[in-house]
């Protein structure tokens, strides 16, 4: 993974340990959110098939 500078140099670069770390720490709402956001396109596509709205 590599992360772009802020300064506008179109360089990238390796995350930091402390990106990295900050990434581990978020991962577990990270996986819920999608989680989340899977369970509502399921909800979508299944009014869809059905006809109905829930």
């Amino acid at each position: 993974m590599s992360v772009r500078t802020d300064h506008g140099s179109g360089q990238e670069r390796e995350p930091t340990r402390a990106e990295l770390t900050a990434i581990e720490r978020e991962w577990p709402r990270i996986v819920m959110d999608l989680l989340a956001l899977e369970i509502e396109i399921l909800m979508i596509t299944a009014e869809d098939a059905a006809g109905v709205t829930l």
